[in-house]
């Protein structure tokens, strides 16, 4: 009797398992982190020259600040959701990059 309910919680623990490692993307986004990403998102801008620093830079302040890893392509596609990326990029990319 032991053993089957052994093999239950093995078997339910490898399907949490399962279901952690497929973590939809909106369980990333709360209030604290959005609050966060657009506190700095003018300071680190997600077009231009540095668009993939500035991603990085955006998931370690989220981090430091919440404590929530979310990973760069997860912030990527949050900016694509929120915004139209094709226009801005054309639109800012004729700002005059300062020296």
């Amino acid at each position: 009797m032991e053993a089957g309910q052994e093999e239950a919680s093995e078997n339910t623990s490898s399907e949490q398992m399962s279901l952690d490692e497929t973590k939809p993307t909106n369980n990333y986004w709360t209030p604290e982190t959005e609050l966060h990403l657009f506190d700095k998102m003018e300071v680190y801008p997600p077009f231009g020259l540095n668009k993939f620093f500035n991603l990085v830079s955006l998931s370690a302040y989220i981090e430091k600040m919440t404590g929530v890893k979310i990973p760069c392509h997860i912030i990527w596609e949050h900016f694509n959701a929120m915004f139209n990326m094709e226009i801005l990029v054309c639109q800012l990319q004729f700002l005059p990059i300062p020296v």
